[in-house]
Order: C-alpha cells, then sequence, then structure tokens
C-alpha cells in the first residue's frame, strides 16, 4: 500500500472521529471540544490577517480579489 493511501486513511479516521480538530489541531480543542462557530472563526480572522498584510504589500494588493481559496 502507498503512503499516500495510509495517510487517506488516517485522515478519514481522525475525521470521523474529531472532524474540526483533524483540520485546525489546538491541543486545548482535542476530544471534540472545538465549538462550531469558534472553529470558523479562526479561519474568518486568518483571512482578514491575510488581507491586512496584502494590503500594506502595494504589488500583493493588486493581484487580491478579496477572496480565498481553502484546500
Amino acid at each position: 500500500m502507498a503512503l499516500i493511501d495510509q495517510y487517506a486513511r488516517e485522515w478519514e479516521q481522525n475525521a470521523k472521529i474529531d472532524p474540526y480538530w483533524a483540520i485546525l489541531t489546538d491541543p486545548e480543542k482535542t476530544k471534540n471540544k472545538w465549538d462550531p462557530q469558534e472553529f470558523f472563526q479562526t479561519g474568518e480572522k486568518e483571512v482578514q490577517t491575510l488581507f491586512s498584510y496584502m494590503n500594506q504589500k502595494p504589488r500583493l494588493a493588486l493581484q487580491a480579489k478579496n477572496a480565498v481559496l481553502d484546500f
């Protein structure tokens, strides 16, 4: 079995057990302690920080269209 297959299996197992923590592994939030609203607010804050940084860099700001791709 390829290593990528093993990682995919582990990812799926973790996502079934504790989906938010599988994505954002805060040690204080393990065992399903993430509140969904709080979890999504971390992403919103991260995006705001990124856009703020980009707006301070004119060359980057020209390329930004106020959208973020998360993968």
